[in-house]
């Protein structure tokens, strides 16, 4: 880290600066702390890592918005996630850098492998389709923070 401690949690933000410049990617804190506590503390800088992995200091002063972006969890059949793996690109089976058109590409794949009439030979149980529709709503959350375009998820 710019900071050099190694201790930080990575907090998916998009963020607007003066001049209306905007940063996707991760705020940097200290963990058990928030968004806001970081913005209100006394350093006049925030770390802050693009998508790619770019780290930057960013000077408070020039934030004029803090979106804090939570994909929905995909809850039920499978683990917790590590810290830095519930991530936008990480949803969509990609690299950080990913064109657009493989963002697009991504999500349509994905989507048609949990679509829940893939499965319609046999009746699934209640969890399996809340487990489908909840991975669909994280996929149309993670392409539209990619895109900048909302995605409706695709429906069963």
């Amino acid at each position: 880290m710019l900071g050099g401690d190694n201790d930080k949690t990575r907090m998916l933000v998009d963020l607007t600066l003066s001049g209306e410049r905007r940063l996707k990617g991760n705020l940097l804190v200290v963990p058990s702390s928030t968004v806001m506590r970081t913005l209100n503390n006394d350093s006049q800088f925030l770390e802050f890592e693009e998508l790619d992995g770019v780290l930057h200091l960013i000077a408070k002063a020039s934030i004029c918005e803090v979106v804090p972006v939570v994909l929905p969890k995909s809850r039920g059949l499978e683990s917790k996630p590590v810290d830095g793996q519930n991530t936008p690109h990480r949803a969509l089976g990609l690299e950080p850098g990913a064109s657009a058109s493989e963002v697009e590409a991504a999500f349509a794949a994905l989507s048609q492998t949990y679509a829940s009439a893939n499965f319609t030979a046999s009746a699934l149980p209640e969890e399996v389709l809340r487990y489908l529709e909840a991975k669909r709503g994280h996929l149309a959350a993670a392409y539209g923070f990619l895109t900048g375009k909302p995605k409706a998820a695709v429906a069963a």
